[in-house]
């Protein structure tokens, strides 16, 4: 997950902060931060939609890191017919496409360039045709593995159809 969120960072534009991403605490505000904050972009960097400052880069960074969750949370749980199954309510098929729709639009006009962007849209199309219920079509769960894959989410130990250890959280056992 930390090389999926060095290199989702490196395509927003941001740099390797000069102590080392190990050593960086994410508060340093460098001088060339204070200073243009208030300037005009340059006319490239408004054409294609770039932040505005650090101030709308931190903004354009929570988007893309709550949309980017939201999505993964959401992948995770249909790339495992499994863990679906445990489940005893499922996400309306509006709430699990609003996802998708968060991931895709939060990337604007740079979507395209995302590899993750075309097995996003297909899982979408397929959620969109879907009544959740108890069992996931093999189509779905295919999209969602896709997904996950490009993003550089790997395959938990043992697959995706046989998960690892048991769920975390309460039981309902009363033994």
């Amino acid at each position: 997950m930390y090389e999926a969120a060095r290199r989702f960072c490196l395509s927003l534009g941001i740099r390797v902060p000069a102590c080392g991403w190990e050593n960086d605490d994410g508060y340093q505000v460098r001088a060339t931060d204070r200073d243009t904050d208030d300037a005009e972009p340059p006319p490239e960097a408004e054409a294609v939609g770039a932040p505005r400052g650090y101030g709308d880069a931190s903004k354009k960074a929570a988007q893309l890191a709550q949309a980017l969750a939201g999505a993964v949370n959401v992948a995770e749980l249909l790339a495992s017919p499994l863990l679906w199954a445990k489940a005893t309510s499922w996400p309306s098929r509006e709430h699990l496409v609003e996802h998708m729709d968060q991931l895709l639009s939060a990337f604007g006009t740079e979507l395209d360039q995302q590899k993750f962007a075309a097995p996003a849209r297909r899982l979408r199309a397929l959620l969109s045709a879907w009544e959740p219920g108890p069992e996931i079509p093999k189509g779905i769960s295919k999209a969602a593995r896709e997904l996950l894959a490009a993003l550089g989410i790997e395959e938990p130990p043992g697959g995706w159809d046989a998960p690892e250890g048991p769920l975390e959280g309460p039981s309902n056992d009363n033994a």
